[in-house]
């Protein structure tokens, strides 16, 4: 775990053991000053969760023990409005900042991505497999899953990365795979379900467009939205892309 200034200063605060490792994901800033964060493995257990200081003093919250409270946390835990902090394995769970853990509802497959509260004070997520070829979920607070879609392929398959919340109220994400060529789609979600394709990756009328999107979109003070796919471009290395919520497609060519 590392901090860096704006100009390039780095330090590292923290070095991961075998007994809690491998964080594959970033950190969550909680209102207390802290940051929350998770590793998906380790050598005694399945995962932990754990809180550091702006110093690198780590607490460890919860150690997953791969039963009915789930397992491999791939992404943090997000802050609640009501304080306290949730996340998603293959169950979904709370955890205080003191560390009480409890597990809330099981998810209809395995999750790697942060869950998103919606202005209606829901929960959202994505697996990437169950159903078909995984799917996006809702939460409420007290932890009732339902399944909101299960991707069918055609409109993408395999969702790796979160949602996010439009300024229309909407829903936005990605794909790794699925779509018209099988390369993976950004997408639209209504609250009740209702798909869009907003772009195909690999459609040949976007020579050296990219492919497998892993990640999540920003959507910034323009309306647009923002993302990366991980391979293809120019390069072969994958690209930067930006595209409107109406779907108009941008990216270096």
């Amino acid at each position: 775990m590392f901090r860096i200034t704006p100009s390039g200063r780095l330090k590292v605060l923290h070095k991961f053991d075998p007994v809690h490792s491998y964080p594959t994901s970033g950190l969550t800033l909680g209102t207390d000053g802290n940051f929350y964060g998770a590793t998906v493995n380790s050598t005694k257990d399945f995962g932990s969760i754990f809180k550091t200081t702006w110093s690198g003093t780590l607490t460890t919250l919860h150690s997953f023990k791969g039963g009915t409270d789930g397992s491999y946390p791939y992404a943090p835990p997000i802050q609640g409005t009501d304080g306290n902090f949730y996340g998603a394995t293959n169950f979904a769970y709370k955890i205080t900042r003191s560390g009480f853990f409890t597990v809330l509802g099981a998810l209809p497959g395995q999750s790697t991505a942060p869950l998103l509260q919606a202005t209606d004070g829901n929960f959202y997520g994505t697996t990437f497999v169950g159903g078909r070829e995984g799917n996006v979920f809702k939460m409420t607070p007290q932890g009732v899953v339902t399944t909101v879609y299960t991707f069918d392929e055609t409109h993408g398959g395999n969702p790796y990365s979160p949602l996010i919340e439009g300024s229309d109220g909407n829903f936005f994400g990605t794909t790794e795979t699925g779509g018209s060529y099988d390369m993976g789609v950004v997408f639209k979600l209504t609250p009740q379900g209702t798909i869009t394709v907003l772009h195909n990756f690999g459609d040949p009328n976007y020579p050296n467009d990219g492919f497998d999107p892993i990640t999540g979109l920003v959507q910034t003070i323009d309306g647009s939205l923002y993302g990366v796919a991980y391979q293809g471009g120019s390069n072969g290395t994958g690209v930067l892309f930006q595209i409107t919520p109406a779907g108009a497609y941008y990216y270096p060519s």
